[in-house]
């Protein structure tokens, strides 16, 4: 501390000025003689006057100075003690505080911690439903948003006179019997809980009910499936029934349930599903053409039925894709 430098450099002071006090006491007790300063012989000396080297003057300004430094010694101890009693306190504070910090520390590790873990797991979890719940309400909006836009369409033909209403019914009969064979075409391809299958024609949204199920309730691996018996079984129901149809149809992906399922139940992996659907298609159409594009190649039991093309994406090796590679002179 510097205090305590402060406090050695006056006790050098005193030491230094006593020294000198004791040194010109003795000196004042020497007998006359010849000056051992100036060597004036004692007849010679001038006692009358003040010599230079005055030994009462300086002993009077040692004891000056001493009395200053001893002041200054006081005044200084005072100060070290005030400190002193502020480190005191102040460690007493730091010690307090350190404690609480102890016990705050404990309190988190032991408390806190384990129930922000959890709050944090259930924050995560009410972040995803809520994300879930805000596209759900953006579909919706959508979905209101498109139908006003439809009735807006189906009003810009109302002139002055009212015309009459053209709407197409599909006479109930013809779904019942368009239902039966898109039943027959999910059950060949063992497509799950397809005991029943109806068109609901009484709502908004007219779409098929799947074993007691809206179709558009599934996800999208079964909505994909579903929508290509439907789009088969048209073909197939045109041709039982003698309405024009060209005899081909085109599906893309399919079977997107065996490689993007949104959840357990839309994942058909472990079923038979995909190899009774290639198998219906491979030997039930012949006389009719069914184009499938899918990301995974068809099971090899059936190949001999079905014109595989697999794009390479590679011009030496195969089909390069639906259309060949552009040259580079070309680019």
């Amino acid at each position: 501390m510097r205090f305590d430098l402060l406090l050695k450099q006056y006790e050098t002071d005193l030491d230094r000025l006593t020294a000198l006090e004791e040194s010109g006491s003795l000196f004042a007790e020497l007998s006359i003689g010849q000056c051992p300063c100036c060597g004036a012989l004692p007849e010679k000396q001038c006692h009358e006057s003040e010599c230079e080297l005055d030994i009462s003057s300086t002993l009077r300004a040692v004891e000056q100075e001493r009395n200053k430094i001893g002041r200054l010694i006081r005044e200084l101890n005072n100060t070290i003690d005030t400190l002193n009693i502020e480190k005191m306190k102040l460690e007493k504070v730091v010690l307090h505080c350190t404690d609480s910090f102890n016990d705050l520390e404990l309190l988190i590790n032991d408390d806190l911690s384990p129930a922000l873990l959890s709050n944090g797991k259930l924050l995560e979890a009410l972040i995803m439903k809520s994300s879930s719940v805000e596209k759900q309400i953006d579909a919706r909006r959508r979905i209101g948003t498109m139908e006003d836009q439809l009735d807006s369409l189906e009003g810009l033909g109302a002139g002055k006179k009212k015309k009459k209403n053209t709407k197409t019914i599909i006479p109930e009969s013809s779904l019942k019997m368009f239902s039966a064979v898109m039943k027959g075409i999910l059950n060949k391809w063992d497509y799950p809980n397809a005991e029943t299958v109806h068109f609901n024609s009484e709502t908004k949204i007219r779409d098929f009910i799947i074993g007691g199920k809206p179709r558009a309730s599934e996800g999208k691996g079964l909505r994909a499936l579903s929508y290509a018996a439907f789009m088969v079984g048209l073909m197939e129901y045109c041709r039982k029934y003698r309405v024009p149809h060209p005899g081909v149809v085109l599906l893309d992906s399919p079977l997107v349930a065996y490689y993007e399922p949104e959840g357990d139940g839309d994942d058909l992996r472990g079923t038979k599903v995909k190899d009774m659907f290639t198998e219906h298609l491979a030997t039930a159409y012949s006389d009719r053409q069914i184009i499938v594009a899918e990301n995974e190649a068809p099971p090899r039991c059936r190949e001999r039925n079905i014109n595989s093309i697999a794009f390479t994406k590679n011009a030496s090796i195969g089909r390069y894709g639906f259309f060949p590679p552009v040259p580079n002179k070309l680019i």
